[in-house]
């Protein structure tokens, strides 16, 4: 049976286990992307088709396979039969309406969502201060796919030091977020792989008096500087910047 490019599919038909997950994480990622479109309206709904090409495309009432309904966000219109597939859409699908209107609305500065990984006994770094992949392999790959929803990530000095980390969505299908490094001080080295990569917008934040004419950059990395109290910086002035950068 042959398909053009355009015509609709039943989501996930003919798949199961890990070819249906697949298809359900690039779902996930269009419907974040929806909301994040110019001119997306909150308060109406939207109903949206799977096509062939594994586009997501607006239909009428009755055609469709997911929807948005105003203060309730997406929703699947059909059962989703494979219990991994399942399982994602439990875990991320409501990070997928965190960008729009409605949600700016209740949050102003934006969502900012936090991760602590641990070990099974509650360390977060072994007896060597090693704190790399302490997780295991399964969390990892959870994290790189809230990365992938999210606009930003953020790590603070030590962690950025400690790991030298990439911040990138490289075990999943995704955009990497901007990488946000948090160093009052600038103490970091220029050398770290955030800075030298190019694998992803990246922002050094620092205390505003350290960016003078000719400091505003730290490798590839722009400089923004944020305003500090009692030594830290303002961590609601931050979110303030970093919304304002769009």
């Amino acid at each position: 049976m042959i398909r053009s490019p355009a015509a609709p599919v039943e989501p996930s038909e003919g798949q199961d286990g890990e070819g249906a997950q697949e298809e359900i994480w690039a779902v996930l990622r269009q419907l974040a992307g929806r909301v994040r479109q110019p001119g997306f309206d909150p308060e109406h709904p939207l109903r949206l088709r799977l096509r062939a090409d594994g586009r997501l495309v607006p239909v009428g009432v009755g055609d469709c396979h997911w929807i948005w309904l105003p203060g309730r966000g997406w929703s699947a219109a059909y059962p989703i039969a494979d219990p991994g597939a399942r399982a994602l859409v439990d875990l991320y699908l409501p990070l997928c309406g965190l960008d729009g209107d409605a949600a700016r609305a209740a949050a102003p500065g934006g969502w900012t969502l936090g991760h602590l990984g641990q070990s099974l006994d509650g360390f977060i770094a072994t007896a060597n201060g090693d704190s790399c992949f302490v997780t295991g392999p399964e969390n990892i790959r959870h994290l790189h796919r809230m990365r992938a929803l999210s606009d930003g990530v953020m790590v603070g000095t030590e962690t950025a030091a400690s790991d030298d980390p990439r911040l990138t969505t490289r075990l999943v299908p995704g955009d990497n977020p901007v990488r946000v490094i948090l160093d009052r001080r600038r103490r970091l080295p220029a050398r770290l792989r955030v800075f030298t990569d190019g694998a992803a917008e990246t922002l050094l934040c620092c205390d505003r008096a350290l960016v003078t004419p000719g400091r505003d950059r730290q490798g590839q990395a722009r400089v923004l500087g944020v305003p500090a109290r009692a030594g830290r910086l303002d961590l609601a002035a931050l979110l303030e910047t970093l919304a304002a950068q769009g």
